[in-house]
């Protein structure tokens, strides 16, 4: 790929062109294979070997013998865009409604002269003009001025902290160091399930899986998302899904399935063709949104994918613990044995939660749910007055309003806990006698 990208600058150059709009071209020829994102994965990593190299390219360009000799012109020259760029960010934020100290502090943080500064300086002087218009040292003023305020930056930025403290405005706290996860720590795992995200469908995937006694391992990069499963006993490791170092961490020679259940199509392809790359076999699972997006994810490798215009979080555990596609039998996940949410659901009839679900400890708002008799069985009245469809209806368990789900385009049942502060719902689809807190983000 990177000899690809090369390549394709240095013809683009012969043809009179420039390099960088050669790199670009090249970056647009590789985007739109379909090993764009496998090359995606591959190139991040060296973006530190590139900024290394630009800054390497930097120090070369930096004379010091001149800027000894030119120091008072250099020195003039740093403190007037020093004052000029520090003015400029406080102004703005302050427009934008921050406090003066936290402008301050930004000031001093983006008083530096940017990479992108060089781009500029090189067409502005084969367009003719000079920097800071002078006409033979201007080039090395401003390389000079550029490494200063570079190696200034921390400097700046603790200045920046300190006059923030001193206005008023408390420093913010650094965030607890996060757990390391020692090489090896999840060798132990065999033939399981690993959750590439934690969103909605992960959590309650995860709440599943843990019922039924299956090994899993989440994977996620949301510090949020890493807590609440943590505190909820699961295990997690904390990286990049798309990172092939992170998957061969996460046990996934081992795995007997991939689940990405909550991330967009770009993201899905990102791991799809990590792991399409490492272990051809290796059964994927996805969601997505549309159904459209089904064939493209599907050459992109991923095995099964499970569009949300057609989706119940009922199917997507079916297929993950196993069952044939179409069949959605996953209750004894959620419950020992068959019970009356089995059958089809009547008018009039009432609704509660179970025994179970009442003990529960996954809930701390249970005083909230009662017996109730759902407004509705067969639809949601507010999608009805919008003349839209309904996906997948759920009662509330305090006063029983029937409102779609978080699947559906309008997701009333959210809205109604929303305006209401009800925080329980129940699922009224047949097969499905498992409840949801909303504030507690628990299944039940």
């Amino acid at each position: 790929m990177i000899a690809l990208c090369f390549g394709t600058a240095y013809l683009t150059s012969l043809a009179g062109l420039s390099l960088a709009l050669g790199a670009f071209l090249a970056g647009l020829l590789v985007s739109e294979s379909r090993f764009g994102q496998q090359a995606l994965g591959e190139i991040l990593p060296l973006q530190i070997l590139f900024s290394a190299a630009f800054f390497i390219s930097v120090g070369l360009l930096f004379d010091l013998s001149f800027m000894v000799s030119s120091l008072p012109l250099v020195l003039g020259t740093i403190l007037g865009v020093l004052g000029l760029k520090v003015a400029v960010t406080v102004l703005s934020t302050r427009v934008l409604g921050y406090p003066l100290a936290v402008s301050a502090q930004v000031g001093l943080l983006l008083a530096q002269v940017g990479e992108f500064s060089f781009v500029l300086e090189r067409v502005g002087r084969e367009a003719g003009l000079n920097a800071f218009g002078i006409p033979q040292e201007g080039s090395q003023v401003f390389v000079a001025l550029t490494v200063l305020l570079m190696a200034a930056t921390p400097f700046l930025a603790n200045a920046g902290g300190r006059l923030r403290e001193r206005v008023g405005a408390p420093a913010a706290q650094a965030p607890a160091p996060l757990p390391q996860v020692a090489h090896g720590a999840f060798d132990h795992l065999e033939n399981h399930v690993i959750l590439a995200g934690y969103g909605a469908y992960g959590r309650r995937l995860a709440d599943a899986l843990n019922r039924s006694g299956e090994p899993f391992l989440i994977l996620t990069l949301s510090p949020d998302g890493a807590n609440q499963a943590e505190e909820a006993g699961y295990p997690v490791l904390r990286g990049d899904y798309a990172n092939p170092h992170i998957l061969g961490l996460s046990g996934v020679s081992r795995a007997r399935l991939v689940v990405i259940p909550d991330d967009e199509p770009a993201m899905i392809h990102r791991v799809a063709a990590v792991v399409r790359a490492n272990h051809p076999d290796l059964p994927i699972l996805a969601r997505t949104r549309f159904e459209e997006e089904v064939p493209e994810l599907e050459r992109a490798g991923v095995s099964q994918v499970l569009p949300e215009e057609r989706l119940t979080a009922q199917e997507l555990l079916a297929r993950v613990m196993g069952a044939p596609p179409g069949t959605g039998s996953i209750g004894q996940v959620w419950r020992e044995a068959p019970g009356p949410e089995d059958q089809p659901k009547k008018a009039g009839t009432p609704i509660r939660l179970s025994e179970a679900q009442l003990a529960s400890a996954n809930c701390t708002h249970l005083e909230w749910a009662h017996e109730v008799v759902p407004s509705s069985i067969s639809v949601c009245a507010d999608c009805q007055k919008l003349g839209d469809t309904w996906v997948h209806l759920r009662v509330c368990m305090t006063c029983g309003y029937v409102g779609c789900c978080d699947d559906s385009r309008n997701k009333h049942a959210r809205q109604h806990f929303q305006s209401t502060g009800h925080p329980i719902i129940k699922s009224l689809e047949k097969g499905e006698g498992w409840a949801w807190c909303f504030v507690d983000e628990k299944l039940l």
